[in-house]
């Protein structure tokens, strides 16, 4: 039997189904059961929805505000009563205009990503696999495709090339032999090894990752120290490297390294023998097809790259992805949530800090409003439901003392100088233009920035001179 206690002497009071007001024997204090009354106005808010009486159904849900102001199922009752619909299932009836109502906002605020996700998928008619798509990648960089990690090597014309960071396989490059029991000549076009990668290996990536795998051209060039014969041209999905691939990597000190021998696709200096690479990227042409030596294989994909799930672990720190109409570097990735720092200078080349020339912080500026307003609102309202509202401690200057002023709550930010300075400084370069960090300067009515070399300037410059442009950040959950 549940049990209710008297808020006023502790006395215990016997609950009752369906009862809200109860009065103490003990002391005589009438009191509510609150959660009762959360889930009775609820369910009469609810039933005012599917009758069409949209007034009362918002008196109930504003009942129970009263009683707990982050109840998110309240929230859901305005949105369904804002938009005349019987319930939350119906809400796919409206579209994506449910994403520009504050009655949304505050049901993913208080309700949580799963609660947004349910709602979000009501409003595109979509499932939320939506991620943002890897527009760039550094050569040697290292990123996750399939169950593997592999090198970027190449790019160009809108493909990247990898080569797997480490040995998938050992096995023979054939195990085919001649009439007197030793190793027949095999090319890599007729080579066992090719079947197996193209068929065996490819499979084990998923239909979506096959997608992205481009079928290469290969010319299977013959050995340029010893001239042997190299075979036909193929055309394959996934394949090895040539000596000539080797020598390039090798130029690149010990980054491509591993300990172990690996195949290339090279013939050696015999008809029965082919190329492989020893530890040191050293290339060996004498070695027998029939030895199991390590496979590491090599694939084009079509970029735009992602990572197949919405998973923001896929992503790393220095990847560059396209969203809205910008190009932004992530900067931090933690649980479901990126941080992004915009790529380029946004808007005008220059902007001042502030309007005029007096003591200001972040929380008082311009440009903060500039940012949380017109900016922002240059996304559509299915972006912006990814863009979720940040939390911000402002500290001091660590360099001059200056006051950092309150905390705030933005959807949009620029860094501060604590956290530009645990960055990459390739990614805090730009073309010609400095810009602003939200930290003071060295005075109360100057901002610090960063300059287009990737230099920090503590001290900075007066906030209301047009002398640097504006790099946004901000964060989104997947």
């Amino acid at each position: 039997m549940k049990i209710i206690k008297c808020a006023a002497c502790g006395g215990r009071l016997e609950y009752e189904e369906g009862k809200i007001k109860y009065e103490c024997p003990y002391c005589g204090t009438i009191q509510t059961d609150t959660n009762e009354t959360v889930e009775t106005l609820l369910r009469r808010g609810n039933l005012a929805l599917e009758s069409g009486r949209w007034d009362e159904a918002v008196e109930y849900f504003n009942k129970v505000l009263d009683e707990n102001l982050e109840e998110y199922r309240a929230y859901v009752g305005f949105l369904c009563a804002e938009f005349k619909i019987p319930g939350e299932e119906a809400l796919g009836t409206v579209g994506k205009a449910i994403l520009e109502s504050k009655n949304y906002r505050r049901a993913c605020e208080y309700g949580g990503s799963e609660v947004r996700k349910r709602l979000r998928r009501l409003a595109t008619g979509r499932d939320d696999d939506w991620r943002p798509v890897v527009l760039k990648h550094k050569f040697g960089d290292i990123i996750i495709f399939g169950n593997y990690e592999w090198f970027v090597i190449n790019q160009e014309d809108g493909k990247t090339t990898l080569l797997c960071k480490d040995i998938v396989e050992e096995r023979p490059f054939d195990s085919k032999e001649d009439d007197f029991g030793f190793d027949s000549y095999t090319t890599w076009d007729k080579s066992e090894l090719r079947k197996w990668l193209n068929w065996e290996f490819y499979n084990k990536f998923s239909l979506d990752e096959q997608v992205m795998i481009c079928n290469t051209k290969l010319d299977n060039s013959e050995n340029s120290e010893y001239q042997e014969k190299h075979g036909e041209p193929t055309e394959d999905k996934v394949f090895l490297l040539t000596a000539e691939d080797v020598r390039k990597l090798s130029l690149f000190e010990d980054k491509f390294e591993i300990e172990d021998s690996w195949w290339l696709r090279t013939p050696g200096t015999r008809n029965e023998s082919v190329s492989c690479v020893m530890g040191r990227l050293e290339v060996s042409y004498t070695d027998r097809l029939s030895l199991e030596k390590g496979v590491r294989p090599a694939l084009i994909i079509k970029e735009p790259y992602s990572p197949q799930t919405g998973d923001a672990s896929k992503y790393k720190v220095g990847d560059v992805i396209k969203f809205g109409d910008y190009e932004w570097y992530v900067i931090k990735q933690e649980n479901d949530i990126l941080t992004l720092l915009s790529v380029e200078v946004v808007g005008d080349s220059q902007k001042a800090y502030h309007s005029s020339d007096v003591n200001v912080t972040w929380e008082k500026c311009a440009l903060r409003r500039w940012l949380n307003e017109e900016f922002y609102n240059q996304f559509s309202a299915e972006d912006r439901d990814y863009i979720i509202k940040t939390r911000l401690d402002n500290p001091d200057n660590s360099k001059t003392g200056m006051k950092g002023g309150n905390p705030t709550e933005d959807y949009v930010f620029l860094p501060s100088l604590q956290e530009v300075e645990k960055m990459n400084p390739e990614i805090l370069k730009t073309d010609h233009i400095w810009w602003w960090l939200r930290s003071p300067g060295g005075d109360q009515h100057g901002a610090a920035l960063v300059y287009n070399t990737g230099d920090i300037d503590p001290n900075g410059y007066h906030v209301n001179l047009k002398v640097c442009g504006v790099r946004p950040a901000l964060r989104i959950q997947l």
